[in-house]
């Protein structure tokens, strides 16, 4: 016959002491060590890819040759910041050409002026001349004297005119030429570059 009474004993001898040794295992353990200061740093992991909250196209108003880049892939620039250089040599040139014309009309306005008081002072004298005689100037002449008058106002009127097209067309070789310096619009990072230096 089999001694179950045995069989038991023996499980219970091996349970006791396999419970004891997972009870150690699976016991919690601390490492400890001592306090110190430092700095707190936080790691945030992500996948994908990244946008950017804001993004700013900066382009150019002008077209030419690029003769200057101040700003690379990454780099943080302020508002204001020059990024990149056009080549100004036409610009400058625009600009020239038109001051050249500014001073053109205005030197023709005062030209036109002189001429206007010349023609006024002229009028007057033959107006004078006919009430101190009639006889002593004929009526074309006093016409004449008029007209030329009149065509001189007429032309100061057109100076005047030229003057504030010269103006306009100066104004905008200056703007012009600004644009040759292309500046950030606003604070940040760039993050994509599509124009290269050439090199000489």
């Amino acid at each position: 016959t089999r001694d179950w009474s045995s069989d038991v004993c023996s499980s219970d001898l091996a349970w006791g002491p396999a419970t004891a040794w997972w009870a150690a295992r699976s016991r919690p353990r601390f490492d400890t060590l001592p306090a110190e200061r430092g700095d707190v740093v936080e790691v945030i992991n992500s996948t994908g890819s990244m946008e950017p909250v804001q993004s700013v196209i900066v382009g150019a108003f002008v077209s030419g040759q690029i003769v200057g880049l101040h700003a690379d892939f990454n780099a943080e620039v302020k508002e204001g910041d020059l990024l990149a250089e056009i080549d100004p040599r036409t610009y400058r040139a625009n600009v020239a050409r038109d001051r050249a014309a500014l001073a053109a009309r205005k030197a023709e306005l005062e030209r036109g002026e002189a001429r206007l008081q010349q023609a006024r002072r002229e009028e007057d004298r033959a107006l004078a001349l006919a009430e101190r005689n009639v006889a002593s100037i004929s009526d074309s002449e006093l016409d004449q004297a008029q007209f030329a008058r009149i065509a001189l106002e007429a032309e100061i009127v057109m100076a005047e005119a030229a003057i504030e097209q010269a103006e306009a067309n100066l104004e905008t070789s200056e703007t012009n030429l600004g644009y040759t310096r292309i500046l950030a619009p606003v604070s940040g990072i760039v993050i994509e570059r599509k124009v290269e230096l050439r090199s000489e």
